[in-house]
């Protein structure tokens, strides 16, 4: 798919996920460092942009001529600029050291969070009957489950338009959302 091509694609489903997002909804972009300044301008002709994520990892591919990738990135838009979900405190982190300025259950996660990947051999793999990976960038469910606790509330609706092995939805369920996946 050539740029300009690809664009016109991501614009589009970008508009549809608009068009079913509740009004106090949110979304989320995962991608790729080199595509995300791309996507930006098409998510800010429509939302309202809160946070750049970075999924940070430690065990990244190895690489011979060039640093090794180690994150990605997660925008983090809203529908509506004050009517929204942010339950902050069903995503606090223990904090290193606690004080009498400190949260008594923990600090807010920031927007640089290290989860470990999904590796090959990771008990959470989704493979398929011959043994091969399903996806080749299945995501952790620790950080469905943190996005997903952020912005939404038990019996929500979760929408994935890019389900891949369906960690999203299984995260959706755990929670008591429902969830659509395409």
């Amino acid at each position: 798919m050539e740029k300009d091509e690809y664009l016109l694609w991501t614009r589009d489903w970008i508009n549809q996920c608009y068009r079913v997002l509740a009004d106090n909804g949110s979304i989320y972009i995962m991608g790729h460092p080199r595509f995300i300044p791309y996507i930006m301008p098409i998510l800010d002709d429509r939302f309202y942009f809160i946070n750049q994520i970075i999924y940070y990892y430690t065990d990244g591919m190895p690489e011979k001529k060039c640093f090794a990738k180690r994150y990605e990135c997660i925008l983090y838009y809203r529908k509506d600029r004050d009517n929204f979900i942010f339950n902050l405190d069903d995503i606090r982190v223990d904090a290193i050291r606690y004080d009498k300025h400190s949260h008594p259950i923990g600090k807010n996660p920031g927007d640089v969070w290290q989860i470990h990947r999904v590796r090959w051999n990771s008990k959470e793999r989704i493979s398929l009957p011959n043994g091969k990976i399903a996806h080749v960038s299945q995501k952790p469910i620790k950080l469905l489950k943190r996005i997903i606790l952020a912005s939404s509330n038990e019996g929500d609706i979760v929408l994935d338009p890019f389900l891949g092995t369906g960690t999203t939805s299984a995260a959706a369920v755990e929670l008591n959302r429902n969830s659509i996946g395409i």
